[in-house]
C-alpha cells in the first residue's frame, strides 16, 4: 500500500458565497454570473491546468466561509 502525501493551498473570503443553485456549474467553460463582464474560463482553465499538473480544485463552503481548495500529490514533484 503506497501512502500518499499532498500540498495543499488554500483561498477564502467571507464573502457571499457560491449560491447551491449554481455550484455544479462553476468549473465550466464560459459559465459566469457576470452579465456585463467577465469571460467565464478562468476557474475553468485554473482547475483543468492543476488537473494537467497532477492536483484537484474543488470548491468548499461551510459556516459563511467560501473555500477554493487546491491539492497536489507530493510526491508528484521532486524536492
Amino acid at each position: 500500500m503506497k501512502i500518499v502525501t499532498y500540498f495543499h493551498i488554500a483561498v477564502e473570503d467571507n464573502g457571499p458565497g457560491v449560491p447551491d443553485k449554481i455550484k455544479h456549474q462553476i468549473f465550466e467553460p464560459f459559465f459566469t454570473t457576470k452579465e456585463s463582464s467577465g469571460t467565464g474560463i478562468g476557474l475553468s482553465l485554473s482547475k483543468r491546468y492543476i488537473e494537467i499538473l497532477g492536483g484537484d480544485m474543488f470548491l468548499n463552503q461551510a459556516q459563511g466561509i467560501t473555500r477554493f481548495q487546491i491539492s497536489f500529490p507530493k510526491d508528484h514533484y521532486k524536492e
